[in-house]
């Protein structure tokens, strides 16, 4: 429940400051420079951005959690 609530804030957060939201997941690197590139060039393009890293990042956790929690029962 915890990890669903961080991320609905960080998608939030990514809603008002796309680069904010980015760099609260990832820190200053790669993804937070391309969000910000973005948001630069047009506010939705980094709404999109930062929204698709944030996501991406918790499906990414949730597939190693599900991966991790398969192996213990074999």
């Amino acid at each position: 429940m915890a990890e669903g609530t961080a991320t609905c804030i960080d998608i939030l957060l990514a809603i008002i400051l796309p680069p904010l939201g980015v760099f609260l997941k990832y820190g200053c690197h790669v993804e937070f420079w391309i969000c910000l590139v973005l948001t630069l060039f047009g506010y939705l393009p980094g709404i999109i951005y930062a929204v698709y890293a944030i996501t991406k990042a918790h499906m990414v956790y949730a597939l190693a959690m599900s991966r991790n929690h398969s192996q213990c029962k074999t």
